[in-house]
């Protein structure tokens, strides 16, 4: 697990980073400037974690199809309480007639209102969902009962409270300067500086390169990248005469 800062060490390298003076305790400061800092800290967290989907914040969530609707024995489920964002593709029932199939979907509000026009919604053949009304809702319907549907999706929490460890304790506001804040300590200090100038009228254009660059090597690092495959097909054997680029024909 990468190092991560607490919000006061940032917010202090950030103010020597603007000409201040730091503060031990930024948060439980009535300082002009410190309140300042602090509210733009939070402001940058949340607009940070809406630039890149941050493997730090990606969770999985499953619902039971019979204990877990909104109504019972209905086919809307809620959010987990930190919901972000579903992250595409992710979807499955991976107890659905003992075989792992993959949710249907998203259906468009057109293709939803489709097959429950047709009566089809109690029929479908494979479990499909859509998002509306900040409700993961499902077809068919009524669902199959006690089945797990799986998706993984982006955690909006990008802080951790003092004292706790646990995930579900994470929330996205930082309200103590020794909560942490889940991400690279650098880029948060020239994002903050960056702000802090921009709002002071003061000329941010260091920074602001500062953070750019900061930013490009910590999403690039965030999490690994997969290796390129020139073959039709993936699945395939590495060697394969049909499918993989010939070893011939390069160079002079």
């Amino acid at each position: 697990m990468p190092a991560y800062d607490n919000a006061g060490t940032i917010i202090g390298f950030a103010a020597v980073e603007c000409g201040l003076t730091p503060d031990g305790d930024p948060f439980g400061s009535s300082a002009p400037e410190q309140v300042q800092l602090c509210t733009l800290l939070n402001m940058c967290g949340r607009e940070l974690w809406a630039k890149n989907q941050w493997q730090q914040f990606v969770r999985g969530y499953t619902i039971d199809t019979t204990t877990d609707p909104i109504t019972p024995g209905g086919n809307e489920y809620a959010f987990p309480s930190d919901y972000g964002y579903w992250i595409n593709q992710t979807g499955w029932t991976p107890n659905n007639l003992g075989l792992g199939l993959p949710l249907g979907g998203p259906l468009s509000e057109q293709q939803w209102t489709t097959v429950v026009a047709q009566n089809l919604a109690a029929s479908t053949i494979y479990i499909s969902f859509k998002i509306g009304n900040d409700r993961i809702q499902i077809l068919p319907n009524p669902p199959p009962s006690n089945t797990s549907l799986t998706f993984e999706y982006m955690s909006r929490s990008w802080v951790q409270p003092a004292g706790t460890t646990d995930a579900d304790d994470r929330t996205d506001l930082i309200v103590d300067s020794d909560d942490t804040v889940m991400f690279e300590s650098i880029l948060m200090v020239k994002m903050l500086a960056t702000r802090y100038k921009e709002a002071k009228g003061l000329d941010p254009t260091s920074s602001m390169a500062q953070f750019a660059a900061a930013y490009q090597t910590a999403t690039s690092i965030n999490k690994p990248a997969p290796v390129l495959n020139t073959a039709v097909q993936q699945w395939f054997p590495l060697i394969n005469v049909w499918t993989n680029t010939p070893p011939t024909g390069y160079g002079s």
